[in-house]
């Protein structure tokens, strides 16, 4: 069988993809490159919910994959199914979940036997699952799904529905799956999750993965600010080859909509936690998540917002109008804003996030930087340092290689020159 995998969403999603493709490739099957039109047996959607747009971007990648593949199996799996109560959808075969992948996978390899043209509803509930973990093809990164679900329970948030609670892979687990990773030549690893903050050994696994893979770079996915005390910044200092890029959820930086959103954390306590970070680990890059508009937001608050993310000089951020989802608190609250204020309070905080990218890459500038190259064209080289900037370098034949880098030039990609 001939498998195409569309992914939308998070890291976690697309780790998710590369472990179901990895288990049909170990089970014999053929797993085309995403970017692949040609014909295949069966396209696996794996979709995003957690906001109305990224549902109504799954809805369509759906569509248009039915009308460019009309004669293959059409499974659809991710957040979607269970956030929407999804249980069929015009044109596909198989629905499953963001839980159960294995039993996604034997259900697909049925359908490529059975051939049967009718919908298939969401797949049980399991408590605990973590597929294979593999390179991409053409991927110069692999990503290691750590942890997955929520505990948190935000008040805006689906996410503990549609992927479960909270649990981990246990740490001998991940540093096998590291060493095999490496041995295939992966010179950078991304430890990804729903919420990795939850993880129970975070901070001695990270030192622990730096001692066992001395050669290859280590990056971390989204972090909650209430992890980022003391002790926790000093160990995963301790990791020489963490990558200084941090993304630290922020959501608000009002107190009183935090306290709404149902985060653990205050203004002050996110502003300490970055000051942590930046003193262990100087220069680096830290991004955030921003909800505009929260139900119930005024323009008090969301003034005190601005203060912190323009004191907080962030090297970039992604930024979001709050968006309604059925089933959630945050939903009922009252006060809910009006779309033309949740657009204005996103444009206004989209102005603040391109100064301060602006000016984290104008410093850059005459710094030497180590750079993992991924692409090349038109005799150059492309690639991200280890601070997440895109950098561009005249070169060939150096994808896959990590290299020392001069900054002479700084815009939405750095211009470099590759040392030594």
């Amino acid at each position: 069988m001939r498998v195409r995998f569309f992914s939308l969403g998070c890291k976690a999603n697309q780790a998710d993809s590369g472990s179901m493709a990895e288990l049909l490739r170990l089970r014999g099957h053929e797993v085309v490159p995403e970017r692949d039109d040609g014909p295949c047996d069966a396209v696996i959607v794996n979709t995003c919910a957690v906001t109305a747009t990224a549902e109504r971007k799954s809805r369509t990648a759906i569509r248009a994959l039915r009308a460019a593949h009309p004669a293959a199996i059409l499974a659809v799996c991710g957040c979607l199914p269970e956030a929407a109560n999804l249980l069929s959808f015009p044109g596909t075969a198989l629905i499953g979940d963001a839980k159960d992948r294995l039993g996604f996978i034997d259900k697909l390899e049925v359908l490529a036997t059975n051939r049967p043209h009718t919908n298939h509803c969401p797949l049980s509930i399991v408590n605990c699952q973590f597929l294979p973990s593999a390179m991409a093809d053409g991927r110069t990164r692999a990503y290691i799904k750590i942890q997955d679900g929520c505990d948190n329970r935000c008040t805006y948030c689906v996410i503990p529905r549609t992927r479960g609670p909270a649990r981990s892979l246990p740490m001998p687990e991940v540093l096998e799956r590291a060493r095999r990773l490496r041995d295939q030549g992966c010179p950078e690893l991304v430890l990804t999750g729903i919420e990795i903050a939850s993880y129970p050994e975070l901070d001695s696994l990270v030192p622990a993965l730096s001692r066992e893979l001395p050669d290859t770079r280590l990056r971390l996915g989204s972090l909650e600010p209430r992890c980022l005390t003391g002790p926790f910044v000093a160990r995963l200092a301790e990791a020489a080859t963490l990558c200084p890029h941090f993304h630290i959820s922020l959501q608000s930086g009002c107190d009183r909509t935090l306290r709404r959103m149902g985060r653990r954390y205050t203004a002050a306590q996110y502003l300490d936690a970055l000051a942590r970070v930046r003193d262990r680990f100087p220069g680096a890059a830290v991004t955030t998540d921003l909800i505009c508009g929260f139900p119930g937001e005024t323009d008090g608050d969301w003034a005190e917002t601005l203060r912190l993310i323009r004191q907080a000089a962030f090297a970039q951020m992604h930024i979001f109008p709050y968006s309604r989802r059925p089933g959630t608190p945050a939903d009922t609250l009252p006060d809910q804003l009006t779309r033309a204020q949740k657009k204005a309070r996103a444009a206004e905080a989209a102005e603040a996030a391109h100064a301060m990218t602006a000016a984290y890459r104008a410093a850059q500038a005459g710094r030497t930087l180590s750079v993992l190259f991924e692409t090349e064209a038109d005799g150059r080289c492309f690639g991200h340092s280890e601070n997440y900037l895109p950098v561009s370098v005249p070169a060939s034949n150096l994808r896959g290689q990590v290299r020392a880098v001069r900054i002479v030039g700084a815009g939405e990609v750095l211009l470099g020159e590759v040392e030594g």
